[in-house]
């Protein structure tokens, strides 16, 4: 049976000052109007029933993924303690879905990307579902067409062809390569075969335990004690415990590297990591002076910019080529080429601005 995680946590420190602490970037609205965590769950359809779907958030979110998510049962929504990274995100949700069903294949999904159509999106989930009942000891990942030599994204390497069913190709996975410079990444493209990382998986969620357990032991065995706790009085005060003590690794580097059965699906769905600001480049249409603008904002002689207004309003004059961000009580203004490096002033910031 099929069975969702999406994963609600970290801050988005990239989206500051929009995104904060306290409000993290998956509760931030790109496009729909709606936070992009509930756009994640509306994307689900009815192919997953809410009972069925699990969100790994922070502890500090669990009210606001319950308010925001009201169809998701309160039992379903998982404070995590600690940021660990993906690799303990995905064995806790793993382990609650074995407990609950020895036979759950689960399709884990971030919640903060763009993707369009649903339908697709549906579609490549239940082919994923299909493929696994002839090969249930297979990790799938999700891979999208290159569009450009991007080097945000991680890429995956296809092999041979491996199967095809409901309009989705799936390929043995040669190799999976880090965010490359941008001579490696035009390389990929002009090679063929590569696609980049999107960060959904679709397994059964005792294969991915078990990889768990041949890649990283020792997470693996401690995992296995909350295992044991589910349900129990025992589960909340353990989890507090042994959580932030956790090794902290992603799921690509601690098992998909180094897994022997994985297989990537070449899905046809438009897709955005939203990972920056310049996100809204592709997102926004540009005015006539090529300036991509959410919010209030009056531009003379301004032109390429990426303006965010979140109260009040910016005037931009005799600019070009920037990103200025306004909320209440802080503002930025940077370069577009420095937009991956706005967590570095983020670091540099009182507390109460974070």
């Amino acid at each position: 049976m099929l069975h969702a995680v999406i994963m609600a946590g970290g801050v988005g420190t990239r989206f500051w000052p929009a995104s904060r602490a306290a409000r993290p970037k998956q509760l931030l609205s790109f496009g729909s109007g709606r936070p992009m965590v509930e756009d994640t769950l509306d994307r689900i359809g009815e192919l997953v029933p809410p009972e069925r779907i699990l969100v790994m958030t922070g502890a500090e979110y669990v009210g606001l993924m319950a308010d925001i998510l009201p169809e998701v049962p309160r039992e379903n929504i998982f404070g995590e303690p600690a940021c660990r990274d993906t690799a303990p995100c995905i064995g806790l949700a793993a382990s609650v879905l074995a407990r609950r069903d020895p036979e759950a294949v689960m399709a884990v999904m971030p919640s903060d990307h763009l993707i369009v159509p649903k339908e697709l999106f549906q579609g490549s989930l239940a082919a994923a579902e299909a493929f696994l009942k002839t090969r249930p000891e297979t990790l799938v990942t999700f891979g999208i067409e290159p569009m450009s030599p991007a080097t945000g994204y991680g890429y995956i390497q296809q092999g041979k062809a491996i199967h095809q069913g409901e309009g989705v190709a799936f390929f043995e996975v040669k190799k999976f390569h880090e965010k490359p410079s941008v001579a490696t990444a035009r390389a990929f493209l002009d090679e063929g075969g590569f696609l980049w990382n999107s960060g959904v998986f679709v397994w059964r969620a005792d294969t991915i335990l078990d990889s768990f357990k041949e890649h990283i032991p020792r997470l693996h065995s401690k995992l296995g004690l909350l295992a044991e706790t589910i349900g129990t009085d025992r589960f909340g005060p353990l989890l507090g415990e042994l959580y932030p003590t956790l090794e902290k690794t992603s799921i690509d580097y601690g098992i998909m590297e180094k897994a022997r059965h994985r297989a990537v699906a070449a899905v046809k769905y438009s897709w955005d990591d939203v990972g920056s600001w310049r996100a809204l480049e592709r997102i926004i249409a540009p005015d006539e002076q090529g300036n991509r603008v959410q919010g209030s904002c009056e531009c003379v002689d301004a032109s390429n910019l990426i303006v965010s207004s979140r109260g009040g309003i910016v005037a931009a004059l005799g600019v070009e080529d920037l990103i200025i961000v306004h909320t209440p009580d802080a503002t930025l203004v940077c370069k577009k080429e420095m937009a991956e490096s706005v967590k570095q002033i983020v670091e540099r910031l009182p507390p109460e601005f974070r």
